[in-house]
């Protein structure tokens, strides 16, 4: 318990990763995901070290995820509408039930946003006492507080970044209203990300080859890993019309 208050990659898994399934092949499909960035990103750099700092690959990975995030919280309205009026109405109620749990992912982003904007608000308003002038006991307690505020700062930097992105993996916790929206959320969000990119032709610095080698590479593995979650969705029972619950449960494996 003691590394989810002290290590903010703790944190934000805690808030803000989505439970998983009982099955095994669930926890398979995390574990897949979550190596898929990790591999994505190292491939990423190390290609790119020739021609960008690693500074520069880490900032454009994030900008990246940002923009994902931000277009999947542009599409959660669209999305919620859209689903209500394709869900049979026996159903509607199951589906309705569940937007409370979209709304409190929403608003856990929201207050840690609001506790970073806090923060450093709180640390301009505290030099802000001494108008410029550290002398004598001010000098003494800012020079004792300077530590404390630096590693503050580094968590709150480490946790703003994991909030992005489990904000662009979970393509905004679209799989809180419905488990199938998230294969199919995170298809839509990497052709519409991937479409703009080509258009506005952003290279980011990297030669043009390389750049598209990059991220159709990148489409494929998401295209990839999406299909195979939605087929193993709707084998478990989930379908768009029936509500967010799964019609039938299948058995669930266990080791002997």
């Amino acid at each position: 318990m003691l590394a989810v208050v002290f290590f903010p990659w703790s944190t934000a898994r805690f808030l803000l990763k989505p439970a998983i399934g009982p099955q095994p092949r669930d926890r398979l499909l995390d574990r897949i995901g979550f190596w898929r960035a990790v591999i994505g990103l190292a491939a990423v750099a190390v290609a790119s070290t020739p021609y960008l700092s690693v500074r520069a690959v880490l900032g454009n990975a994030q900008e990246k995820a940002l923009l994902t995030a931000q277009y999947a919280m542009i599409g959660l309205p669209l999305a919620f509408f859209v689903l209500l009026a394709a869900t049979r109405s026996a159903y509607r109620h199951e589906f309705v039930g569940r937007t409370p749990r979209l709304v409190r992912r929403v608003a856990t982003v929201i207050a840690c946003y609001g506790v970073l904007f806090g923060y450093a608000f709180a640390v301009m308003g505290f030099f802000s006492l001494f108008n410029g002038e550290l002398r004598g006991v001010q000098a003494l307690l800012a020079l004792a507080s300077l530590p404390g505020l630096i590693l503050t700062g580094l968590w709150c930097a480490v946790f703003f970044a994991c909030t992005i992105y489990w904000a662009a993996r979970t393509s905004f916790w679209l799989g809180e209203m419905h488990p199938l929206l998230a294969p199919v959320g995170s298809v839509v969000l990497v052709l519409v990300v991937t479409a703009r990119e080509t258009y506005l032709r952003e290279t980011n610095g990297l030669p043009s080859p390389l750049w598209l080698s990059l991220n159709i590479c990148g489409l494929i593995s998401t295209l990839a890993l999406a299909f195979w979650e939605y087929r193993h969705l709707r084998a478990s029972g989930y379908r768009f019309r029936e509500g967010p619950n799964p019609t039938y449960r299948p058995p669930v494996a266990t080791s002997r």
